[in-house]
């Protein structure tokens, strides 16, 4: 963890483990290791001193990548860099123009990803990649995640809806087909369906206002339990 000095070289006990940080000017990032460091990503590089050991990192042109977190979770990078969460970390990290960078969103338990912002805006799923080619700025969201429970009274329909809630029918309460985790804010949609015979009466507990039509909308703030 010292620094090498200006001549370059540094001289250790064998068996030391030695960690190189590289520190580009303003305007420049990490563009490759060389040596024993070679194929590290991002800017340190740790190695064990077990004979004589040569070592080259090389910078280019650089843009700045700001990361920023809300709610429970964090957000991580490769290359290097970004290991950022909603109290702080490594959320600022320059890579040279043209790096391909992943960003990883990991929810804290019984968390959710609620979405992305900034140059990651629309994507969906728990990965982003941007390439620098600019300052650039991605923010991620999470939300509590919360359960929802569909009970089905009498043997005269069935229930579907966003998610696995699926054919849940009268004497599946409790069971895969009827029940259902989301992130806080998901808007969920219930849909009755009466079976020959028979017909739709009325929706209960949190789909109480939906009354008699057979579709029952609402979002996500807490836990959920409708009946039909």
């Amino acid at each position: 963890n010292q620094p090498v000095g200006s001549d370059c070289s540094l001289q250790q006990p064998t068996g030391t483990q030695v960690t190189l940080i590289a520190q580009p000017d303003q305007g420049q990032g990490v563009q490759s290791w060389s040596g024993a460091c070679l194929g590290t990503q991002g800017s340190r590089c740790t190695l064990p001193l077990t004979e004589n050991t040569e070592v080259g990192v090389n910078f280019s042109a650089a843009a700045n990548l700001t990361a920023s977190v809300a709610g429970a979770g964090r957000l991580d990078s490769t290359p290097a860099g970004i290991a950022c969460t909603d109290a702080g970390g490594d959320c600022d990290e320059a890579y040279a123009l043209g790096t391909e960078v992943e960003l990883a969103a990991t929810p804290a338990p019984d968390f959710g990803l609620v979405g992305w912002t900034g140059a990651c805006a629309g994507e969906t799923g728990f990965i982003c990649r941007v390439t620098m080619d600019q300052p650039t700025e991605v923010g991620v969201a999470f939300g509590e995640r919360f359960d929802l429970s569909v009970e089905v009274a009498g043997n005269g329909g069935a229930v579907d809806g966003t998610g696995n809630i699926f054919n849940c029918e009268a004497d599946e309460a409790g069971t895969d087909p009827c029940q259902e985790t989301y992130t806080d804010g998901d808007r969920v949609t219930l849909e009755a369906s009466a079976f020959e015979g028979n017909e739709f009466v009325e929706w209960g507990g949190d789909c109480a206002f939906a009354a008699a039509s057979p579709t029952c909308q609402f979002q996500i703030s807490g836990d959920t339990r409708v009946t039909a």
